[in-house]
Formats: C-alpha cells, sequence, structure tokens
C-alpha cells in the first residue's frame, strides 16, 4: 500500500530498507528537516516536499515517477530507477550518481554539485534528459531520446552525450574529454572547454535549429559531421579534424587556432570572415566560400584535393607556405598575398574578383585598389607548376606589368577586352613560356624565353625598341603591330607567325625576323628596313619600307600576291621564291635602289607575274619560272639563270628594260602551244643566250631587241606551229 510520511518541521529517517521483499506503493515523505532514505527503496514512486533535505544512500527503485522537491544529497553512488525522475532543487555529494527513467524523462531542475564536485553522473533514458548547472567528475547519457543543456555542465573527467542534445541559456562545457555522439541543436550560444581532453563531434550541429554562437577548446578536437552555426565559430586546440560541411549565417566569422594539424576535410561556407591562426599545418580538401570576407592562413597550407576559394572581392592572404601538390590551384580575389612559398605541380591560376579590377604585377606597393601581386610575392612561386595564369579571360581592365620579373613556369596574363601593359622584362627561364592575352599589348619593354614559346594576341604598340627572344622556342602574334620602334622577333632555330598588319597604323623603324620558318600573314610596313633571316618564309602581305632595305634569306613562299617597295632602299631574297597553293604575282618596286635573287624564282611553285616596276641594278643568280616578268630598271640587268615564262601551256611575255644600262641574260623561253613575246631593251648593249618564243601549234611569239650598242645573243626562234605564223623580230 502507499505510505506517506508527515514529519513537519521534523526528519524523516529510513535507516532500513523500504520494500525489501515486495515494492510498496506510492511513498510521499513530506518534511522541511532532513528526509533520509539510509538503504535501499522499492516503490510504486516516490514524491518528496519542498523545503529540508533528501539523503539518498542507497538505491531507489520505482515503477512510476521519483520527484524531489527539496535539496538531495547522494552517498555510496546510488543508482535511481523509476519511470521518470526529477529533482527540482540542487543535488549534493561526492559520490556517482546513475538515473536510470528508460522511456521517462530525468529532470535537473537545481544545480548538480553546486557546493562540491559530485562523482560521476549517468544517466539512462529514451525521454529527455535536462540539466542546468552541473559540477561533477563525469557525465554519461545514454542513446535515445533527447539532454537538454540549460545550464554550465563541468566535469574534472570526461563528458560523453549519447542521445540529442538541445542547448539553451549560453551554456559553458567544459571537461576533460567531451563527446557528442548525436545531433546538437538550440538557438543559444554554445561554449565548449576540452581542457588537455578531446572535443569530439559525431553528429551533426545544428542541423535542426543553428547556435547563435559555437567556442570550441581542446587537445584533440574532431568534427565529424556537419556544423551550422548562425553566428560566430571559435576553435582552438593542437590538432583538429573537420570532416563535415561547416556553415555560418548572419555575417558569421569563423577563426581556427592551431598548433598541431588542422584537417579542413569538407567545405566552409561562411557569411563572414575565416581566419586561422597558429603556427600549425593547414590541410585542406574543402572549398572554403565567404561572403565578399577575408580568408586568412598563418600556418602552412596544403591542398589534398582540388580546392576553390570564393571570396569576391575580399583579400586572401597565406602567412606561410602554400602547397597545391598535383591539384590545380585557383585563387579568385580582390586581393591575394603570399608570404612563403607556393609549389604545386598542377595549374596555378591568379584573378581577381571582377572583370572590372586592375591588376599590377610585379609592383611593391600591396595596398592599391588593384589587384597587387608584388615581385616579391612573386618571387615565392616555386618551380614545378605545369601553367600559371594571371589574369581573366573577360577582363575589361588594365594589367600593369611594372618591372623585370622572371618566370619558372608557363605563364599567360591574360587581360581580355582590357589593356596589357608591359614595362619590365619578363624572362621566361627553366620550361617556362611566355604568353600576354588582351585587346591591346603596349611593349614597353622585352621578353626572353629559354628555347621556349612566346605568345601574343592582341592589337600591339610599341612603345620602344623592343626584342622577344626565345632562344629556340616559336614566337607567334596574332594581331596588328604598330609604332615607330625597332621590333627583333628572335627565335633562333624556332619558328614565328604574325597574323596581323605589322606597321599599318604607325610603321615600325625596322622589322628583324631570325627563325627556321617565318610566316607572315598581313602587310608589313617600316620605316628602315625588314630583315629576315630563316630556312623558310611564307609571305601572305605587302612589304613597305621608306628607304629602308629588304633582305629576305632562305626559301620564300608566297602565299597571296605580293608588293615589295621601298622607295630608293635594296632588296635582296637570299633564297628561292616559290608559289604556295597557286601562282602568286610579285611586284618590286625599290625606286633606285638595287633588286637580287640569289636562288631560283618558281623552281617548285611557278609565279605568275612577276614586275620590277623601278629598280638600281637587277640581278638574278639563277633560274626564273613565272607566267610573266617585267623589269625596268635604271641600272644593269643581269640574268645568270634561263628564264621560263608560260601560263596554261601558252607562252607568256618577258620584258626586260634597261634605258640606262646593259641587260645581261642567260636563255629566254617564252615557248607554248602560242608563243610569247620578248621585249629587251637597253641603252649600251643586250647580251643573252637563246631566245625562244615559237609556238607548237599557233603563232611564234614577238622577239624585240633594242641597244643603242651591241646585240650578242645565240640564237632566236620566234617559229610558227602547224596552226600560226613565226613572230616578228
Amino acid at each position: 500500500s502507499d505510505l506517506t510520511v508527515n514529519g513537519t518541521t521534523g526528519d524523516v529517517t529510513f535507516n532500513g530498507a523500504v520494500g525489501r521483499s515486495k515494492a510498496i506503493g506510492n511513498l510521499t515523505a513530506n518534511s522541511t528537516g532532513t528526509t533520509a532514505f539510509n538503504q535501499t527503496v522499492n516503490a510504486a514512486s516516490l514524491t518528496t516536499d519542498a523545503g529540508g533535505t533528501t539523503q539518498v544512500k542507497g538505491n531507489v527503485t520505482t515503477t512510476g515517477s521519483q520527484t524531489y522537491g527539496d535539496a538531495v544529497t547522494i552517498a555510496n553512488n546510488p543508482i535511481l530507477a523509476g519511470d521518470s525522475i526529477t529533482f527540482n532543487n540542487t543535488v549534493e555529494g561526492t559520490s556517482d550518481l546513475t538515473a536510470n527513467a528508460v522511456s521517462g524523462n530525468v529532470t535537473f531542475n537545481g544545480a548538480v554539485g553546486n557546493t562540491a564536485t559530485l562523482g560521476n553522473i549517468t544517466v539512462n533514458s529514451t525521454g529527455t534528459t535536462a540539466f542546468n548547472a552541473v559540477n561533477a567528475a563525469s557525465v554519461t547519457t545514454n542513446a535515445g531520446g533527447t539532454t537538454q543543456l540549460n545550464g554550465n555542465v563541468t566535469t574534472t573527467g570526461s563528458q560523453t552525450y549519447g542521445d540529442a542534445v538541445t542547448v539553451a541559456n549560453n551554456p559553458i562545457i567544459s571537461g576533460d574529454n567531451l563527446t557528442f555522439n548525436d545531433t546538437v541543436n538550440g538557438s543559444s550560444e554554445l561554449t565548449v572547454n576540452g581542457d588537455t581532453g578531446n572535443v569530439t563531434f559525431n553528429g551533426a550541429v545544428g542541423n535542426a535549429n543553428s547556435l547563435s554562437k559555437l567556442q570550441i577548446s581542446g587537445k584533440n578536437i574532431n568534427a565529424n559531421s556537419a556544423i551550422n552555426v548562425a553566428g560566430n565559430i571559435g576553435i582552438s586546440a593542437d590538432t583538429i579534424n573537420l570532416q563535415g560541411t561547416l556553415t555560418t549565417t548572419n555575417n558569421g566569422t569563423l577563426i581556427i587556432s592551431n598548433t598541431g594539424n588542422l584537417n579542413i576535410l569538407n567545405n566552409l561556407n561562411l557569411d563572414g570572415a575565416f581566419n586561422q591562426n597558429g603556427a600549425g599545418n593547414v590541410a585542406l580538401s574543402g572549398n572554403i566560400t565567404t561572403t565578399n570576407d577575408n580568408i586568412s592562413f598563418s600556418g602552412p597550407v596544403t591542398l589534398n584535393t582540388p580546392v576553390n576559394f570564393t571570396l569576391g572581392d575580399a583579400t586572401i592572404a597565406f602567412g606561410s607556405s602554400l602547397s597545391a601538390a598535383s591539384n590545380p590551384l585557383t585563387l579568385t580575389a580582390g586581393e591575394i598575398d603570399f608570404s612563403g612559398n607556393v609549389s604545386g605541380t598542377g595549374a596555378l591560376r591568379l584573378q581577381p574578383a571582377t572583370a572590372g579590377q586592375n591588376i599590377v604585377v610585379g609592383g611593391t606597393n600591396n595596398n592599391t585598389s588593384a589587384l597587387d601581386l608584388t615581385g616579391s610575392e612573386l618571387n615565392f612561386i616555386q618551380n614545378g607548376f605545369s601553367s600559371i595564369a594571371i589574369g581573366r579571360s573577360d577582363s575589361t581592365a588594365k594589367v600593369s606589368i611594372s618591372n623585370n620579373l622572371t618566370f619558372l613556369d608557363p605563364v599567360t596574363i591574360q587581360g581580355g577586352t582590357g589593356t596589357i601593359a608591359l614595362d619590365g622584362t619578363l624572362t621566361g627561364n627553366d620550361n617556362s613560356s611566355i604568353a600576354l592575352n588582351a585587346s591591346t599589348i603596349n611593349l614597353n619593354s622585352g621578353i626572353n624565353t629559354n628555347k621556349n614559346p612566346i605568345a601574343l594576341n592582341g592589337t600591339i604598340q610599341l612603345g620602344n625598341d623592343i626584342n622577344l627572344s626565345t632562344g629556340g622556342g616559336d614566337i607567334k602574334i596574332v594581331g596588328a603591330i604598330d609604332g615607330n620602334h625597332l621590333l627583333n622577333l628572335d627565335a633562333a632555330t624556332g619558328n614565328v607567325l604574325v597574323q596581323g598588319n605589322i606597321g599599318g597604323t604607325a610603321p615600325l623603324s625596322v622589322l628583324n625576323v631570325t627563325a627556321k620558318q617565318a610566316e607572315l600573314i598581313g602587310n608589313i610596313a617600316s620605316n628602315s628596313g625588314f630583315n629576315i633571316a630563316a630556312d623558310s618564309t611564307k609571305l601572305g602581305g605587302n612589304i613597305t619600307t621608306n628607304n629602308g632595305n629588304i633582305n629576305i634569306s632562305g626559301v620564300l613562299g608566297l602565299t597571296k600576291d605580293a608588293i615589295l617597295s621601298t622607295g630608293g632602299g635594296n632588296i635582296a631574297f637570299g633564297g628561292a621564291i616559290d608559289s604556295i597553293d597557286a601562282a602568286r604575282s610579285l611586284n618590286l618596286d625599290a625606286g633606285s635602289g638595287s633588286i637580287t635573287f640569289s636562288a631560283p624564282v618558281g623552281a617548285t611553285g611557278q609565279l605568275a607575274n612577276v614586275a620590277i616596276k623601278n629598280a638600281g641594278d637587277v640581278t638574278a643568280n639563277s633560274t626564273i619560272n613565272v607566267q610573266s616578268l617585267q623589269i625596268n630598271s635604271a641600272g644593269n640587268i643581269n640574268l645568270l639563270g634561263n628564264v621560263t615564262a608560260s601560263n596554261a601551256g601558252n607562252g607568256g611575255t618577258i620584258e626586260l628594260l634597261s634605258p640606262q644600262g646593259k641587260v645581261n641574260a642567260q636563255d629566254l623561253n617564252t615557248a607554248g602551244n602560242t608563243g610569247g613575246n620578248i621585249t629587251v631593251k637597253a641603252l649600251n648593249s643586250i647580251t643573252a643566250g637563246q631566245i625562244t618564243s615559237f609556238g607548237t601549234a599557233g603563232n611564234g611569239g614577238n622577239v624585240f631587241l633594242d641597244p643603242i650598242g651591241d646585240i650578242q645573243v645565240k640564237s632566236i626562234n620566234a617559229q610558227g606551229g602547224t596552226g600560226g605564223t613565226g613572230g616578228n623580230v
């Protein structure tokens, strides 16, 4: 049956076991004195009123609830078991306390260990376990149910929460080893101090209700699931492992201080800044995103996977080394700061936050509105990257390269539809190629590589005499080139390709090209000269100089009809001249300058019309094979190889005019189905080999020889064919 004991202001003492052989009914003890259970209790329920003190020195077992209205002191490590257990006042003592409520609630409404540290607290319940303030040796809750932390929990030993935890009133959780095996939620702040022990979160934090702030410290910290906080997060430890996604809202920052290793194994999505403090190593396997807030690292950083840093127009700063290993590394920010070596074997990309932000490369000032990549910062980039890209392909701004720079890996500097201004010399050592891509490229200094390519894509304006030298790498320029300065394209044993007009708006002073193979697609204009030293050259445009010489050594292939004009400078061809794809015309005007052909013309690819409008002496040291040939020379004409003119089976025309000199030629041949005309005029004399203009089927061509002096020819054959007449001689 039930038992009610009313002690009023006196004590109620149970020195013996209650319900030893059989559980009694509901047990109620009312006293403002001391109620003492010195032995075990076995009852349907147990209730003590408010006021006074209850001493529990033995196990208490009830089939129903246990409610302690007054302050409770414990001894002898009691085990309380019931449907629900409620402490409405403080719990004191130095022994252990175990509360088993099965599916009911365990509620500590008062402080636990308020005046002295309680022993080990163990609560087993699939209902709700609620703590206010706790001071104990350890705290353990089982899996299942929920634990509410409404006040500070301090232990000298471990705390292990097996069930889901909810927090309120900004609790501070302190202990030697702290483990949360399920979720942690609540709209308040949470501080977790692991002292010299570990802190482990095995469940998600803030997955249902984000904390307003989270502060974690300990020796080793492991967050094995996602963390969501509507505010700031601070983490301090020797070793920190973040395996789940970490998210902050409400301008929440993440500040991490580590003396050992920091392993970020998943993405950080932050509404505030990210700061890593301390000299410990940082291993990154997740992306870091902020909302236009800074990202900074103090310790050495290593990328274990490809990582994206997204921070808008804020600053990303690396206070120590940065190793990308084999992973690509892209940094997009308003400012990028390096204070230690940057290494890797993948692709490195450094770019401003917006297309409209200027870039200063190789400067000394790190505090401008531009993306400043100072010379000292670029010197931290170690040899080994597969490529380096600086700038944006969609840029509309200006890239300024203000000082001399040396790169050790292939580098591309991008200006998009904006401008690149090169004021310092770029040097590519080791395997470094150099590429500049922009709508406008202002070259005020040169570029040198060690047997690696140079590529310029954009309209080029020369501000000084410029030397582009590769020592054996290719040079490729796609775009027009202008400026009254010398341009030296020296590829040595490499190739040179220029796709665009040269000097079309502002002629160059001199253009020099040195290469194994050169290809120029566009017109060329220079004031003082044009020189190509190459095994072979393809020409797809006209060349104009202002009294400057034109010198082309090696084989010349015409991909289009070409006009070469010097206004008085000499024109010299050091190699053969041929047409490519189809017969091409070549028109030459040297004014009073000489023209020299040192090798066959049209030997493997016949030229169409070759016309020399004006020249001094004209010399051809080998054969000429064209559809027609016209030479007008103010000096002498010396053709030391045979000349053949034919077109589609018919003879072409040959016209040699030297009104102030003499003509010296070998064989002149315009024979064909229908012969072509041959005209030779000279002031002094005409000397030639065989002159042949016969027609095999039609008329023979006319032969006109008109010198003041002597004519010496081996023979003239102007006969007509079977259906034609002979030509006039």
